[in-house]
């Protein structure tokens, strides 16, 4: 390959090799955040009811390494690489629903809770994307 100028080469082969971009463990991220939750329910009473709660749960956020690059090793001529800000471990959160309405007519059942449960992610880290 012959090149007009130095600078052009460089430029065309910055173009052609894929980042080197080090990422570091604090690209991906756990993160907090408050729901509110509504769930209609069976209380133990057998009683049905519409139930109202607060959580806190997490989930993961930030940027992980990609690439498609053209190769002459790989038979489909690319070589890709994939990854994606995923939970690395799983926790179950339990959450205690309360007040507790009557859907009929309104009113709180006094003295009624409901306790849920909900999965969420105790840790986050770069892992192959999946769907």
């Amino acid at each position: 390959m012959e090149c007009a100028g130095y600078f052009l080469c460089l430029l065309v082969l910055q173009c052609l090799v894929p980042s080197t971009r080090s990422y570091q463990p604090g690209d991906c991220n756990l993160s907090f955040q408050s729901i509110e939750i509504q769930k209609d329910v069976v209380l133990a009473s057998g009683q049905v009811a519409v139930c109202f709660g607060t959580a806190t749960a997490s989930s993961c956020h930030g940027a992980c390494p990609s690439f498609t690059a053209s190769s002459i090793y790989n038979p489909a001529g690319l070589t890709k690489k994939c990854t994606c800000c995923r939970e690395k471990e799983m926790i179950t959160q339990s959450v205690i629903l309360s007040p507790c309405f009557d859907p009929n007519n309104g009113e709180q059942i006094v003295g009624e809770y409901f306790m849920d449960e909900f999965q969420q992610p105790s840790g986050c880290e770069c892992q192959p994307c999946t769907l």
